[in-house]
């Protein structure tokens, strides 16, 4: 699937954004989304065990567990392919997150809100509508397609950019390799398209 340039925003559009969201009761999903890339399942569905250290590096694990693995064998909301498995390590900017979302248990980092079928169900539909206010691009995938393109365009390795989205099989083959490569690239993202200044006390 190629990358959709007319769902690629901003940094003013992302800023945005990033003060609509602040205000809503998930906002942590959003931030996650917004720096990763990472499919909305794939980030409502972690743990607070799957915040862990990877390498030296806070990460994200995106694997499947019960109640949601591989959405390929039939479980809703699951992971979406075999590349969908990874470590994602997080800019910097998100440590405060990171540290208050951890924990060594397997308890939900983002329990499941009245009536949802999935993971995320009634956030996706909050940030559509967040969206459709602010005039930006719908659809939690203009996070995807807005990293692809910003780092794609920045000389970003093509192969990195899909290791951090999971668009390339990489839990096995890049931890030593290529880890490293994917910090400094998310580190880049988190330059060259910033959050909101005023939020940055927000995440903390």
């Amino acid at each position: 699937k190629t990358v959709d340039r007319n769902k690629s925003m901003s940094t003013e559009q992302l800023q945005a954004m990033d003060a609509e969201m602040a205000k809503d009761p998930q906002s942590d999903i959003y931030w996650l989304q917004r720096f990763t890339g990472a499919r909305l399942q794939e980030i409502a569905g972690l743990r607070k065990c799957d915040f862990l250290i990877k390498n030296d590096y806070k990460c994200i694990a995106i694997q499947p567990h019960e109640g949601r693995g591989l959405g390929t064998n039939g479980q809703s909301g699951g992971l979406k392919t075999s590349n969908s498995l990874r470590f994602v390590p997080l800019p910097s900017c998100l440590d405060g997150l990171w540290k208050r979302l951890q924990a060594q248990t397997d308890e939900p980092a983002f329990t499941r809100t009245s009536k949802e079928r999935t993971w995320g169900e009634n956030y996706r539909r909050r940030q559509r509508d967040a969206s459709i206010r602010l005039k930006l691009p719908t659809g939690t995938h203009a996070f995807r397609d807005t990293i692809h393109q910003a780092l794609i365009d920045d000389g970003a390795h093509p192969d990195v950019v899909k290791m951090i989205t999971g668009k390339k099989l990489s839990i096995s083959d890049y931890l030593h390799a290529n880890l490293n490569n994917m910090k400094e690239t998310i580190e880049r993202y988190a330059e060259i398209r910033p959050m909101a200044i005023s939020q940055e006390e927000h995440l903390s």
